[in-house]
């Protein structure tokens, strides 16, 4: 593929942006069939898929583009530093990817995760009660609670949180809600908490 991209892109960052594309689009396209199985075969022989055709394809274009923007910018960037600094590229590059890493973290929730599902605030009552009295209790820095639309790909429940410092989200699905009691959430969520506490890896609920 390089041997033939080469002699008529002889721009170093676009070639790279090109031969990297092609390659994730076409590794991409390989693995459709595979995916496509595991959601509409797999998935929906055991009551868990709810996943449309239009939000499938939607998705996976939605991925392409972000995949476009953000990695290619971030390609762009290492093969300048590359070009531009020599041996010494990586520590400007690191200090890059650790600030896009903190970005990330910072407004996930607010800034990707709403391209692809719906993010509601969780309005007053006792569930909400419960969770901000549990975080208290436990010295969680809780900022905001948020209900997703999780029914619109899986009946599967889940909860997660995101951001850094004093500035944590907690998202819950729909279908968590829907399908558990009130002590049940506040008992998934400490689970998820207690990611947070331990500093452990995240797990899925």
């Amino acid at each position: 593929m390089d041997s033939q991209l080469r002699p008529i892109i002889p721009n170093e960052i676009i070639l790279a942006l090109a031969f990297f594309g092609v390659l994730m689009i076409v590794s991409d396209l390989l693995t459709i069939p595979f995916q496509w199985y595991s959601t509409f075969v797999i998935e929906e022989k055991f009551g868990f898929n709810k996943t449309t055709t239009k939000t499938f394809i939607l998705d996976k274009l939605k991925g392409y583009v972000l995949g476009a923007v953000i990695g290619g910018a971030l390609l762009s960037i290492l093969i300048y530093l590359v070009n531009t600094l020599g041996p010494d590229f990586w520590i400007w590059f690191g200090l890059l990817a650790a600030s896009f890493i903190l970005f990330v973290n910072m407004f996930y929730t607010s800034l990707i995760l709403p391209l692809f599902n719906k993010l509601t605030p969780l309005g007053d009552g006792e569930l909400k009660s419960a969770i901000e009295t549990f975080s208290k209790k436990v010295n969680f820095p809780l900022e905001n609670i948020y209900v997703m639309d999780g029914s619109k790909r899986s009946a599967k429940a889940n909860a997660f949180f995101s951001g850094i410092g004093k500035k944590k989200k907690i998202v819950l699905f729909d279908t968590l809600i829907n399908n558990h009691t009130q002590e049940e959430l506040v008992a998934v969520l400490a689970h998820e908490v207690g990611h947070f506490k331990r500093s452990t890896s995240f797990g899925v609920t």
